[in-house]
């Protein structure tokens, strides 16, 4: 019963108002803005009184506008180890370049985003690491992202490192379950139709998922410290499965994305929390000023009390008939204050400020903004009001560098290749853990450091604008502080065609003429009198 009692320690620390805030900011980022908390009932309905469900959604293209400026350059790395100085300088830009192979073999591109994404609908993206086997039995690295819902870890931590344990919950079918080699008791699980252990995220479901026919269960995985080692414990409906130690962890295989460190709680109130009522506000604007423009399309009439009314409409157009003395006539239609449009673009501001995601970070030029420098100037503002997210990122990516180096230094024994440029070539290396046998071209495989320490850097570039980085790399060139290839790429051209072509004019358009070079191809002119060209 240990997973069990630490599973309700850890759910019964969760407040049931987190939890709804993150129920409600994940609905409203769907789409879903007619759903409502019912508190009487304690349970969620969806509210379809307005007929015409005009929804602006603000809150996801917010959340994208962030999530993309967080993650809009690849990020690079630097690695060095303890005791500082043990790896020389060629050693840490190979370690680099095999950091950066590992982001594309992992995907952590997407699986960034979808960690991001998370931490800025329910204040955390937790994502988890480790070994498995791969296809041809080695062993291979997984890093996977999952929901904050799912998550349970030690409530009375502050730090990863003050972890005592985590809990994550997954959904799996039953067959699958039974089919694992590594559980035992697996014959005694039965489905249930839980798809969640959140009772908030299982209403969410319940309200957004058709039913599911398909039998499945929910698995607790459990990652707990015992004796300065790292044990694993796996239950499904209360049964052990699985309890054994994770040889070759020292820590527990998780990290976590959060936008800002405002909080030392694990679980807090999500980052769009504040813009769900400015959203919410924006819709009931709209939608009074699409009802006045359907009422004042169609028409008011005033006519007498007793009055008869007919229309006849056919092909010569519309006919209406009145009881003779009876007043029938349309008022006029009044045009709409300005009054809820001015609201609307306030509210607009303040999901801007609030969210740290003014047009310009969006990519829509602002009212007179036509210079590329000025855009530029105001992209970079709006970059320092992200200072938070984005630090956020390279300190999760850092911790998440180091300790996959870790976990490759106790397993990898087969040599992992990939390639890297050295000196403008492109060269073949090999990664080994400590038992890795290094073998031949010893002076391509690299034995990983034991405590590696990774520095992650995230640079926007010399601009945030196409054309004031053009602007600006040509001002460098000019003043001889980049070379004309590196130009060359800023403006997307094919650089190896446009120096081959270079070569060849430069080669083919001198002419010779004794100690006289001239260029283009073009016969030297005879000089006349006092050096001066003669008439052809």
């Amino acid at each position: 019963h240990f997973e069990q009692d630490k599973f309700n320690e850890a759910k019964n620390a969760r407040s049931s108002t987190v939890e709804k805030d993150w129920l409600v900011g994940d609905a409203m980022y769907r789409g879903y803005h007619n759903i409502k908390w019912n508190d009487t009932r304690g349970t969620l309905v969806f509210d379809n009184s307005d007929p015409l469900g005009l929804y602006v959604n603000l809150i996801k293209s917010t959340v994208r506008a962030v999530r993309n400026a967080v993650l809009r350059q690849r990020p690079e790395w630097d690695v060095d180890a303890k005791p500082y100085g043990e790896i020389d300088d060629e050693t840490r830009k190979v370690l680099g370049g095999f950091l950066t192979s590992l982001y594309d073999d992992l995907e952590l591109e997407s699986t960034m985003k979808r960690a991001v994404k998370n931490g800025l609908v329910t204040s955390k993206g937790w994502l988890q690491y480790g070994i498995e086997d791969g296809e041809d039995g080695t062993p291979e690295l997984f890093v996977e992202s999952y929901n904050t819902f799912d998550v349970y870890p030690d409530p009375f931590a502050r730090t990863l490192d003050d972890l005592r344990y985590i809990i994550k919950v997954v959904r799996k079918p039953i067959d699958e379950i039974k089919n694992n080699k590594g559980y035992r008791n697996a014959d005694k699980i039965t489905a249930t139709e839980k798809t969640s252990e959140s009772p908030y995220k299982e209403l969410l479901n319940s309200k957004l998922q058709q039913n599911n026919t398909s039998a499945t269960a929910l698995i607790h995985e459990m990652w707990y410290k015992k004796d300065g080692k790292v044990w694993v414990t796996t239950t499904c409906n209360e049964k052990l499965l699985r309890n054994e130690e994770a040889v070759g962890y020292d820590t527990l295989p998780f990290v976590f994305y959060e936008p800002e460190t405002d909080s030392d709680e694990m679980n807090s109130a999500g980052w769009i929390k504040d813009l769900v009522p400015l959203n919410k506000a924006i819709n009931y604007n709209e939608r009074n000023i699409l009802e006045y423009i359907l009422l004042m399309v169609k028409g008011r009439f005033v006519k007498d009390k007793n009055a008869k009314v007919s229309v006849i409409t056919n092909e010569n157009g519309k006919i209406i008939s009145k009881t003779r003395g009876s007043e029938f006539t349309q008022l006029p239609i009044a045009p709409l204050p300005s009054t809820p449009f001015n609201q609307i673009n306030n509210l607009v501001g303040y999901i801007n400020d609030i969210g740290s995601a003014p047009e310009a970070l969006r990519g829509i030029a602002p009212t007179g903004v036509t210079a590329a420098r000025a855009l530029e100037d105001l992209v970079a503002n709006a970059y320092n009001s992200l200072s938070d997210p984005i630090d956020n990122v390279i300190n999760t990516l850092k911790v998440l560098a180091e300790r996959l180096m870790r976990l490759m230094y106790n397993f990898q024994v087969t040599r992992k290749q990939f390639k890297f440029v050295v000196d403008g070539k492109e060269k073949i290396y090999y990664i080994v853990g400590k038992d890795g046998e290094v073998g031949e071209n010893e002076e391509n495989v690299i034995t990983l450091p034991e405590n590696p320490q990774v520095k992650v850097t995230i640079v926007s570039g010399v601009a945030y604008t196409k054309s004031a980085k053009e602007e600006t790399m040509m001002k460098l060139y000019s003043q001889g502080l980049v070379d004309r290839k590196t130009v060359q790429e800023t403006f997307g051209l094919n650089t190896e065609k446009i120096e081959q072509r270079l070569m060849e004019q430069n080669t083919q358009g001198m002419i010779t003429d004794g100690e006289t070079e001239v260029p283009g191809g073009m016969a030297p002119m005879e000089q006349g009198v006092e050096g001066q060209p003669s008439a052809p």
